[in-house]
């Protein structure tokens, strides 16, 4: 028997500023049936426009927080149906569109308990998940390089001053160093903070946070292009400069093959 539209399959909530979506449908446990992906496509458009919920949290009731998709309900539809709807879903029960028609974007997060299977997850939320992880290393490699970079640049800056003892070319190694500073201090950290605004967002979407994300690349790209000029430019004095051997005569006797002597040239 299908399910009234009238049951509460997603309980909404919210309090201070975090909205939370229950699940409700534990005696399958919380298994997607074509109702229950609609009470949750209303509850995220609620939460989408709620002034009061700054970011939700997805839980499931009972001793999962779901098992996927009801199959037992996706093997009822006719084949008529199944042609018309493009799949086992329902018409307006289409889960990938869940996280897809948003205006304000806010974060929506899972607190899976129990099983999380199929359809709890999705393609598109292992693809969201792959790719925050991939921006979390990436992010994580820059702000340590960067740190490498800064004790190389004190270390390079130093011996230019007190070892080769030029105060040009300290100059140079000073301002690669001051350049990097620039760079930990304001531009990755603000890039980190605004990629992480826009991982789990779809890249049709628009986002100001990734129009700003880009800009600031491209400032960060800029940097790195003078960095590395002005450490070909200390490179090539240095090479200028290196210790040069000077050439040595070398006198060859000649031999005389009948007395085996050496006569000298």
């Amino acid at each position: 028997m299908a399910e009234m539209r009238i049951t509460n399959l997603v309980d909404y909530s919210c309090e201070n500023q975090i909205a939370t979506l229950i699940l409700n449908r534990p005696e399958r446990l919380n298994a997607f049936s074509d109702d229950l992906v609609r009470h949750l496509a209303d509850a995220l458009r609620r939460f989408d426009l709620d002034p009061e919920a700054q970011v939700a949290v997805i839980c499931g009731n009972g001793r999962a927080f779901s098992s996927g998709a009801d199959v037992h309900q996706r093997q009822l539809p006719k084949r008529e149906e199944f042609e018309q709807h493009g799949g086992p879903q329902g018409w307006g029960a289409n889960s990938g569109d869940l996280l897809t028609r948003s205006v304000n974007w806010k974060p929506v997060i899972a607190a899976p308990h129990g099983y999380a299977m199929g359809l709890a997850l999705g393609n598109d939320g292992a693809r969201q998940l792959l790719r925050y992880t991939a921006g979390e290393e990436n992010r994580f490699f820059f702000e340590n390089w960067e740190l490498a970079q800064i004790v190389l640049g004190v270390l390079l800056t130093g011996l230019l001053i007190f070892g080769v003892e030029s105060r040009m070319l300290a100059g140079f190694s000073g301002a690669m160093l001051i350049l990097t500073i620039f760079e930990h201090l304001k531009i990755t950290p603000e890039m980190a903070w605004l990629g992480r605004s826009f991982d789990f967002l779809p890249w049709t979407a628009e986002s100001l946070s990734r129009d700003q994300f880009w800009k600031l690349h491209g400032a960060y790209s800029a940097i790195e292009i003078v960095k590395m000029l002005l450490a070909v430019v200390i490179a090539g004095f240095l090479f200028q400069m290196r210790p040069r051997r000077a050439k040595q005569r070398v006198q060859i006797k000649a031999v005389d093959d009948t007395h085996h002597r050496h006569v000298n040239g």
